[in-house]
C-alpha cells in the first residue's frame, strides 16, 4: 500500500518553515550577534546564500528522483555508487534520529523548567512516545499541528519585529549604524548562522506524501528558505536595536531579553512559544526520520518489514514504532548532546553529496530524457551548474572550518564517532552483498554483523558520553550558564560613588576559561569545557583601562567612567 498523498504546496512549505525555524533561532540569534555585532543582519543573510545553494540542489533531485529514499537516491541514481550511497543513507538517518533525541531533551527541560519538574528524561521520552502517535495517526493530523506550531514560531518572532519596530518609531530605542561591523567577524557570524537553515532537506523525504511533488517540492524549499531568510534577518536587526550586541551574547535567553524590552510579561509568552517550537520540531524530525527509513527499505538497504503501510493511517507503522524506540532508548543518555554535536558534520557531509549529484545529473541529462523533465537550478554555463559548485564550496566550509581552531585529535567525538560510523556502515555493506549471494545462510549471518556491531559500537558510545576534556586536572564545568554562575557568585561589582570614579572589580575567572579579547567595555573569554568550546563576554558600563590577566584566578579590575552621582551596587553579567 503506498502512502497518501495529501499535502499540498501551502502545507508542504509551512512544513519546511517549520522544520527550519523550530527553536535554535530563538537561543542563536545572541551567539551570532556576539559574533558580528551589528552586522549580524548581513551574517543571516550570507547564510541564507549558502542554504539557497544547497536547497536549489535538492529542489532539482527532488524534481526528478520523487522518493522518500530522497538523499541515498540521489546519489545512487546520479553518481551510481551504491557504497557511497549506502554510506550516505547511514550518515542522514543517524543524525536524524540523535537530533530527534537531542530535540526531545530540549524539549523536556523547556516543560520542566515551567512546570518545576526535575525529571527531564522521562519528560523527554514521554514527549517522544506522544508524537510517534501523532506520527503514526497520519500525515493530515501532523500536518495540522505543524501549521499551528509554525504560526506560533513565527508569530513570536513578528511580536518582537513589531514591537521592537513601534518603540524605535516612538523613540525608545535608536537605530545604530548597521553598516559597522568587521567583514571577518560578519563571516564568521554566517557560518553559525548557517545553524539555523537546517532542515530544508527534509521537505525532498515527503515525496510519496505530497501532491504533484515534481512542482510543490522545489518551490517548498525555495519558498520556505525565503520566508525563514526575511524573517530572520529582520529579527537580526531589531535584536540589536533593542539590545547591545554583546549583551546578546551572554544572554542565555536572547529572545526572552528581548521580548522584555517591549514588556516583562513577553518574556513568558516566548518561552511557552519555544515549548510549542521544540515540540513541533521533535515531530517533525520523526516524521522525516520514518519516511526516510521507509524509503530504504524498498532498496533494502534495510528489512523490508519498514516498508509496510498501515491501511488505516496510511503510514509506515512499523518505521514510525521503530524510530520511535531508538530515539526514546538514546534520550536515555543525558549526555547525549556530546554525539549530537557531531550530526552536524554528518549533514553537512551529505550536502556535500547532494550538491555533487546535481554535478553528475547534469551529466546524465543527454542520455535520460526522464531527467530532463522538471525544475532545474538557475545560473547555469551550458549545462554546467555554478550554484551546485557553489553548494559543494559551502559545505566543505562548514566541514572544516568547526576544526580550524583546534588541534585535531582522533579522541575527539566529531572524528572518531564519523569514522566509526562508516566502519559499520562499510560492514553491513559488505555483509548485505555477501547475503545476497549466500541466501541459505543469510539470517545467520545478518544477526551476526549486527551482534558484532553492537558490541562495537556500545563502549565506543559510552566513551563519547562519558568523555572528558579534563584541562589542567580540573573537572570542567558542564556549560556556560554554570559558568556565568560561577563568575556571578565569586566576582564583586561593588561601585564608588561620584563624579569620574575610579571603579575597582574584583572578578574570578575559572579554569576552564581564558580571556581571548580585551575591548574597550567588554572582555570577551572562551570557555573550554567537556563538549566543545563556546564564548561568552562580560560588559561593563565603562572603559577598562589596563591589560586584563589571561591566566586562571582571582583578579581586581580597574574600569574609568563617570558615575552619576549613583551608587551601584551590582552589575549584571
Amino acid at each position: 500500500m503506498a502512502l497518501k498523498r495529501s499535502l499540498g504546496l501551502f502545507e508542504l512549505t509551512l512544513y519546511g518553515v517549520g522544520m527550519i525555524v523550530g527553536a535554535g533561532i530563538y537561543v542563536l540569534i545572541g551567539k551570532v550577534a556576539g559574533l558580528a555585532g551589528y552586522g549580524t543582519w548581513l551574517s543571516f543573510l550570507l547564510s541564507s546564500l549558502l542554504a539557497i545553494f544547497t536547497g536549489l540542489s535538492y529542489a532539482e533531485l527532488a524534481s526528478k528522483i520523487k522518493e522518500d529514499a530522497a538523499e541515498y537516491a540521489y546519489v545512487r541514481k546520479t553518481i551510481r555508487n551504491d557504497f557511497l550511497a549506502h554510506i550516505t543513507a547511514w550518515l542522514m538517518l543517524s543524525a536524524i534520529i540523535i537530533s530527534g533525541s537531542t530535540v526531545a531533551l530540549g524539549f523536556a527541560g523547556y516543560l520542566g523548567s515551567i512546570l518545576n519538574i526535575n525529571h527531564i528524561t522521562s519528560l523527554a521520552i514521554l514527549a517522544i512516545v506522544l508524537f510517534t502517535w501523532i506520527n503514526y495517526k497520519g500525515i493530515d493530523l501532523s500536518a495540522k499541528i505543524n501549521d499551528f506550531s509554525t504560526f506560533l514560531e513565527v508569530g513570536g518572532l513578528l511580536i518582537l519585529i513589531i514591537g521592537i519596530s513601534t518603540l524605535t518609531i516612538e523613540g525608545k530605542f535608536s537605530i545604530p549604524d548597521f553598516t559597522q561591523f568587521n567583514v571577518k567577524e560578519v563571516v564568521s557570524g554566517a557560518i553559525l548562522a548557517f545553524f539555523a537553515y537546517i532542515g530544508f532537506g527534509s521537505i525532498a523525504k515527503m515525496s510519496e506524501e505530497v501532491k504533484n511533488p515534481e512542482r510543490n517540492i522545489p518551490w517548498a524549499i525555495i519558498l520556505s528558505i525565503l520566508i525563514t531568510t526575511l524573517l530572520y534577518v529582520t529579527i537580526a536587526g531589531v535584536a540589536v536595536i533593542a539590545v547591545n550586541p554583546a549583551k546578546l551574547a551572554s544572554s542565555n535567553e536572547p529572545a526572552a531579553l528581548i521580548a522584555s524590552k517591549i514588556h516583562p510579561s513577553l518574556s513568558i509568552v516566548l518561552s511557552i512559544i519555544a515549548i510549542f517550537s521544540t515540540g513541533n520540531t521533535l515531530l517533525l524530525i520523526l516524521i522525516s526520520a520514518s519516511r526516510l527509513l521507509y524509503g530504504l527499505s524498498h532498496y533494502n538497504i534495510f528489512p523490508k518489514v519498514f516498508s509496510k503501510v498501515s491501511k488505516k493511517t496510511h503510514t509506515p507503522y512499523i518505521s514510525v514504532i521503530k524510530v520511535g524506540i531508538i530515539s526514546s532508548v538514546l534520550a536515555l543518555f543525558k549526555k547525549i548532546e556530546i554525539v549530537a554535536s557531531v550530526t552536524n558534520l554528518w549533514t553537512f557531509i551529505t550536502y556535500f553529496l547532494v550538491n555533487l549529484s546535481v554535478m553528475f545529473l547534469r551529466r546524465k541529462e543527454t542520455k535520460h530524457r526522464s531527467f530532463k523533465k522538471g525544475f532545474k537550478s538557475p545560473l547555469n554555463i551550458g549545462n554546467f551548474p555554478l550554484f551546485a559548485l557553489l553548494g559543494i564550496i559551502a559545505s566543505l566550509v562548514m566541514i572544516i572550518y568547526p576544526f580550524l581552531n583546534k588541534n585535531i585529535n582522533i579522541k575527539q567525538p566529531e572524528i572518531w564517532l564519523t569514522v566509526l560510523l562508516i566502519v559499520l556502515a562499510s560492514l553491513h555493506y559488505l555483509f548485505k552483498k555477501r547475503i545476497k549471494k549466500r541466501r541459505g545462510q543469510a539470517s545467520l549471518e545478518y544477526l551476526i554483523v549486527v551482534t558484532l556491531s553492537l558490541l562495537i559500537l556500545s563502549p565506543m558510545i559510552y566513551y563519547a558520553l562519558e568523555y572528558k576534556n579534563n584541562l589542567d586536572d580540573v573537572k570542567p564545568i558542564v556549560d556556560l550558564k554554570r559558568t556565568m554562575k560561577l563568575i556571578k557568585e565569586n566576582s564583586d561589582f561593588v561601585f564608588s560613588q561620584g563624579i569620574g570614579a575610579k571603579i575597582s572589580i574584583k572578578i574570578v575567572i575559572p579554569k576552564q576559561v581564558v580571556l581571548i579579547e580585551q575591548g574597550d567595555t567588554y572582555l570577551k573569554f572562551r570557555l573550554r569545557a567537556n563538549y566543545g568550546e563556546e564564548d561568552f563576554v562580560i560588559l561593563f558600563p565603562y572603559n577598562i583601562t589596563g591589560s586584563f590577566p589571561t591566566q586562571p584566578g582571582y583578579y581586581k579590575l580597574t574600569i574609568e567612567g563617570t558615575v552619576d552621582g549613583v551608587s551601584y551596587e551590582s552589575h549584571p553579567l
